[in-house]
C-alpha cells in the first residue's frame, strides 16, 4: 500500500512537470492572491525551475549540478506570501513545511537549533525521504531573526550563520524512531524566505531622496502613495545595510516584492478570490 502511495506521488509529480509553465501558474495564483503580481511571477518561476531541477536530476543522474533558485521576499503581513506558495505545492505534489524564522538560534544558545527544520519537515513528509528532499521550506519572520542576531549574537554562532548550510546544501541527520536514523540531503530542498523589514522604509527613502528636509531639518515625508509601494523599491543593498549577511543574501538568488493591498483590492479578495469566505458560505447555503 505504501509503496502504491509512492508511486502515484511520482506518477503525479511527473504529469505536472509536463503540465504546468510558469505563465499558467501564475495565471491560477492570480485567481486566488489579488494584487501582487510581481511576487506571483517570481514565485511561479522558482517553483517550476525548482520542479525541473528535480526532473533533471532524477532523468539524468550524472549532470553537471543545477543552481538552486531560492526566493526571499519582502512585503508586509497578511499579503498571501504562504497562501501563494501552499497553492502552488498542491499543484505539484510538493510537501511545504512552514517555519517562524526567529525561533531558532545558532550552535551554543538556548533555543532551536537549525537542524529541527529538517527533522520537522521529514515527520510533516510521513517520514519519506525523497519528499522530504524535494520539499519546500518557508522560513516566515525572517527580518526578525536577522535583526536580532545583528544585535545580540556573534555572527559566527548565529542562527543566520547555521543556515547558510543548510540552504545551501548538507546531510542532516534526523530521527526515524527510538533507535535508528536517516539522512536527508537538503541540496534540492526549496528555501523561500519572507519577512516584512519593518523600518527598511527609511533606508530606501534616504537612497531615493537623499537628505531631502522640509522646514527646521525635519525628517522628510514620504507621499502616502509613495509609503504604499515603497516595498517595491527594496534592493539588496537596502537589505545589508538593514543589517542582513552578505552570504546569507547571497544564497537568494530571486528577490520578490508584495505591496500594501488597497481597499478595492480588499474588496476585490473577499468578493472574487477563490479563497473568499463569501462565496464559500454562498456554496454552503447552496
Amino acid at each position: 500500500c505504501r509503496r502504491q502511495k509512492v508511486a502515484c506521488n511520482i506518477a503525479f509529480l511527473e504529469k505536472t512537470m509536463y503540465d504546468y509553465t510558469p505563465r499558467n501558474l501564475f495565471e491560477t495564483l492570480s485567481k486566488t492572491v489579488k494584487g501582487q503580481d510581481d511576487y506571483l511571477k517570481k514565485l511561479s518561476n522558482v517553483i517550476w525551475l525548482h520542479s525541473k531541477r528535480i526532473e533533471v536530476r532524477n532523468k539524468f543522474l550524472n549532470q553537471k549540478e543545477l543552481q538552486k533558485y531560492n526566493l526571499l521576499c519582502v512585503g508586509p503581513t497578511g499579503s498571501g506570501k504562504t497562501l501563494a506558495v501552499k497553492t502552488l505545492a498542491k499543484m505539484y505534489g510538493f510537501d511545504v513545511g512552514i517555519f517562524n524564522a526567529v525561533d531558532f538560534t545558532g550552535s551554543g544558545w538556548k533555543g532551536r537549533d537549525v537542524s529541527e527544520i529538517i527533522q520537522e519537515l521529514y515527520v510533516l513528509c510521513d517520514k519519506d525521504v525523497k519528499r522530504t528532499e524535494h520539499a519546500i521550506v518557508v522560513l516566515d519572520e525572517f527580518d526578525k531573526m536577522i535583526l536580532q542576531n545583528f544585535s545580540e549574537r556573534e555572527p559566527s554562532f548565529s542562527a543566520e550563520n547555521a543556515l547558510l548550510k543548510l540552504i545551501e546544501g548538507m546531510e542532516v541527520i534526523v530521527k526515524d524512531g527510538d533507535y535508528s536514523v536517516k539522512r536527508i540531503d537538503t541540496k534540492d530542498i526549496l528555501f523561500i524566505a519572507a519577512g516584512a523589514f519593518e523600518g527598511i522604509e527609511e533606508i530606501v527613502r534616504k537612497r531615493t531622496t537623499g537628505e531631502k528636509t522640509i522646514g527646521f531639518h525635519s525628517a522628510y515625508m514620504a507621499p502616502a502613495e509613495e509609503e504604499e509601494d515603497i516595498y517595491a523599491l527594496v534592493t539588496k543593498e537596502d537589505l545589508l545595510e538593514y543589517g542582513m549577511g552578505a552570504q546569507i543574501l547571497g544564497r537568494f538568488t530571486n528577490l520578490a516584492h508584495l505591496r500594501r493591498l488597497g481597499i478595492a483590492e480588499l474588496e476585490d479578495i473577499l468578493m472574487s478570490s477563490d479563497t473568499s469566505t463569501i462565496q464559500c458560505i454562498d456554496n454552503l447555503l447552496g
